[in-house]
């Protein structure tokens, strides 16, 4: 799982660096800011499922421009789905924490980090945010509003299995 806004932001410059993302081409001709990606998702329905709280609607199997303006039901599904007995799930920003508690499980004997699509940096996202108008700034709320509560729920829970395993004989 991704911290909400970092997850938005990285698709945003994805697309505009992937020459065969079916977006790049209009996200760079348009020379689309950040803000300017956010209100264009807005109107197009099959972009918006991606950031519109993108994240609990893939883990919900709800990921459908139908389920926009259903977001608690989609919530509600993807906590059952995150939760479910034979899931096991981490968090990027510990992923070497991630790592570990597969080693731990059996999952995995061993480990390399390497990190291959790395997320941009903290400094290049805030400078995106500060350059958010008012009503960008509000839209972006919007789209992470429940994913952010999923994931405050993931985190915790997360750090409670994870003490849990250290602990464990």
């Amino acid at each position: 799982l991704r911290q909400p806004d970092s997850r938005i932001y990285s698709f945003y410059k994805f697309i505009k660096r992937r020459l065969e993302h079916p977006l790049h081409q209009t996200l760079n001709e348009q020379s689309m800011s950040f803000g300017d990606f956010l209100e264009f998702a807005c109107k197009t329905p099959h972009l918006r499922t991606e950031v519109d709280n993108g994240q609990i609607r893939r883990i919900s199997g709800l990921f459908s421009p139908d389920f926009i303006g259903h977001e608690e039901k989609v919530f509600q599904r993807a906590l059952v789905h995150i939760f479910a007995p034979n899931m096991i799930f981490g968090l990027t920003n510990r992923f070497d924490d991630f790592l570990d508690v597969l080693r731990q499980q059996g999952l995995i004997s061993s480990f390399t980090s390497r990190r291959e699509n790395v997320s941009p940096d903290e400094q290049s996202l805030d400078a995106a945010l500060t350059d958010l108008t008012f009503s960008q700034r509000r839209l972006l709320e919007e789209f992470i509003q429940w994913d952010r509560k999923f994931y405050a729920i993931c985190d915790d829970a997360f750090t409670l299995r994870r003490d849990l395993w250290n602990r464990a004989p």
